[in-house]
């Protein structure tokens, strides 16, 4: 058995476990490991880790890397957050990551690149709030009036007041680490020197989008959606407007904010906390997550005959498909043993629905924009990619790429 690995990277969803215990790396394998159920008090959690204790510890004949690893799963499900409280408890983020393995299985790989998982994301989202929630915490110790500057930053109304006070909590901070006021100008000049290499970059990326769209095209497209509004995959056009990217030679990853309209990728990866999605294009394949919205399929009746596997608290069969267990396919390709193919689109939705329909073909024209519409102001509110998933408006907070 290799040694424990503690988790030293945001978004580890298998929390450090050791890589040959297979169980621990599925959906509520720590449970599963100790016994349990999944909502085992923690009583109920002791008493396992006291009767497991006894076979595993190297005094009853087992080895130090067991105890070991039983320990860390005992530890993880006994957190309850502490002080900060059972928001960034340890469990519930464990929790949350294994119930999005459940219902998000899957990625794409291809030549070694691979796209990444809907569970892996939320959990750098999650991580990065308990570390800003703990930083709040040391500097509330030292400083009470803290926590009355960030009540007064969320009911100021006008720019100039948030300005102001942003300014004072940035101050509190400073004093918080050992540093002088002083050093706020250079950190506001450092922070407008990174914006501007963001936006430099985000407009060279959009020039060699438009440039050699076909170049980009042959990736693997992998999309972090976090506009909660519509995007459409196969339209008149192609609008994304790009909060951030990150190009491999094999995979483009994207996230994306507001109404995008997708055209021209053929294997896509795309995930969403909230979204609505029509997919309209019969040539992508690909998965399709969300956690809230709705999915809608909706290909011309003469061109489709793949499989599709859709689930969702509710699926809508309007016409046109052949279903069986959770497969659904086109009444004309429905032959032979077809519910055993592979799937080429893997939908799930956890909260809302799935819609597939056939309809007659629509007659479309080819057009390809990269939209850069309120790009900067976007940049601007988020200056990069970790404002996006903390949804932080103060400029002056510390943040951490990934």
């Amino acid at each position: 058995m290799s040694e424990l690995v503690r988790q030293i990277q945001l978004g580890d969803i298998t929390f450090g476990a050791p890589k040959d215990i297979e169980l621990l790396h599925t959906p509520w394998g720590y449970y599963k490991f100790l016994g349990v159920s999944t909502d085992a008090s923690r009583d109920e959690i002791d008493e396992a880790y006291k009767k497991l204790a006894k076979k595993l510890h190297p005094d009853a004949g087992g080895t130090n890397d067991s105890f070991k690893t039983l320990n860390h799963v005992v530890e993880i499900l006994l957190d309850e957050g502490g002080e900060l409280g059972q928001e960034h408890s340890q469990r519930r983020h464990y929790d949350e990551v294994c119930s999005l393995d459940y219902h998000f299985d899957g990625f794409i790989e291809h030549k070694g690149e691979r796209t990444r998982k809907l569970s892996e994301i939320m959990l750098i989202q999650l991580q990065l709030k308990k570390r800003s929630a703990e930083f709040d915490h040391e500097v509330e110790q030292q400083f009470p009036e803290y926590k009355e500057l960030q009540d007064q930053l969320k009911r100021a109304r006008s720019d100039e007041s948030k300005e102001r006070i942003a300014e004072e909590i940035a101050k509190v901070q400073l004093r918080a680490k050992g540093l002088p006021e002083e050093k706020l100008d250079e950190i506001k000049r450092l922070m407008e020197e990174r914006q501007e290499q963001h936006q430099k970059q985000a407009r060279a990326f959009v020039q060699s989008f438009r440039d050699s769209p076909n170049t980009y095209f042959a990736k693997i497209l992998d999309v972090f959606y976090v506009g909660g509004e519509n995007v459409t995959f196969g339209d008149e056009c192609q609008r994304l407007c790009i909060a951030a990217h990150e190009e491999k030679k094999h995979v483009l990853e994207l996230i994306l904010f507001g109404d995008c309209y997708i055209k021209g990728f053929s294997k896509v990866h795309f995930k969403a906390p909230q979204a609505n999605v029509t997919i309209q294009d019969p040539n992508v394949e690909g998965l399709f997550h969300v956690v809230e919205g709705n999915v809608t399929v909706n290909y011309p009746a003469s061109t489709y005959g793949s499989v599709i596997r859709a689930r969702a608290p509710k699926v809508n069969n309007l016409g046109g498909f052949v279903e069986k267990d959770g497969l659904f396919v086109p009444e004309r390709f429905a032959t032979g043993r077809w519910y055993e193919k592979k799937p080429a689109v893997d939908i799930a939705v956890r909260n809302g629905s799935v819609t597939l329909q056939l309809t007659s073909p629509n007659i479309i024209s080819s057009k390809y924009i990269l939209s850069e519409s309120n790009l900067e102001n976007f940049i601007e509110k988020y200056s990069n990619i970790n404002d996006i998933y903390n949804k932080k408006e103060s400029k002056f907070r510390k943040k951490e790429f990934f």
